[in-house]
């Protein structure tokens, strides 16, 4: 299956108990994808690329090992209208919030907080979620907040901004699948990067206008073209 071509909605079940220990990365490819069952594995990190698959409207990952944050980018899911995490460690977080959804399962003892009433809940109980709305002053702070909304929190080690509080410093980009939203930021003016051998990535470092200085470290090979790159401003490769 070429799994980059358009398919008519399908559904994916991966066998319960067969050990898998992480989601492959091919499945997030499948933008059609309206069930995933990953149940009775031992998955301790919640995929959080699922929320790429704009036409979820199952997802059963009951009885893993999951001890992670529950990525309240989940709740954007239009379609989802049935979720099972029950059995696992622990989730943290929000609880989701999605208008469909019917069927969710958590625990008691999860460590989530109550976003809002949800009929789904049953007999699980959860205090509510504090009001922890907060002004974002920088673009440093919006992109970090961008980011944990997806479940992302290690993606930057460090991010600066100038005197007007926009971007100007990032380094150590993890997250290709957001680099549409990180590289909107053209006040930056140097950049530290992990490459993941893709030339949409090097394409869009190349919008960078105001680029000073660019490190990029090569983690899985492969020629790196940097001839789309004209920079006036740039003086450390």
């Amino acid at each position: 299956m070429d799994l980059n071509r358009d398919y008519t909605p399908f559904q994916l079940k991966v066998v319960s108990g067969i050990g898998i220990s992480f989601v492959d990365e091919n499945i997030y490819k499948c933008k059609n994808l309206e069930e995933i069952d990953l149940s009775g594995n031992q998955i301790s990190e919640f995929p959080f690329m699922l929320i790429n698959l704009k036409n979820l409207r199952y997802i059963d990952l009951h009885n893993n090992l999951i001890d992670d944050n529950l990525p309240e980018a989940i709740s954007d899911l239009e379609n989802l209208d049935y979720i099972d995490l029950s059995g696992n460690i622990n989730i943290r977080g929000k609880t989701l919030t999605n208008d469909n959804l019917q069927s969710c399962y958590y625990e008691n003892t999860y460590s989530l907080c109550k976003a809002k009433d949800m009929d789904c809940f049953n007999d699980v109980t959860f205090e509510n979620c504090p009001n922890d709305e907060k002004t974002i002053n920088n673009d440093c702070e919006a992109l970090v907040t961008y980011l944990n909304r997806k479940g992302i929190t290690d993606a930057l080690s460090e991010c600066s901004v100038n005197e007007k509080g926009e971007l100007d410093y990032i380094d150590r980009l993890l997250i290709e699948e957001d680099i549409d939203k990180i590289f909107s930021y053209e006040t930056v003016t140097k950049l530290v990067l992990i490459w993941q051998n893709t030339k949409y990535t090097i394409d869009k470092i190349a919008n960078l206008k105001n680029l000073e200085e660019l490190e990029i470290y090569n983690s899985k090979g492969g020629t790196l073209d940097l001839t789309s790159m004209q920079f006036d401003k740039l003086n450390i490769l």
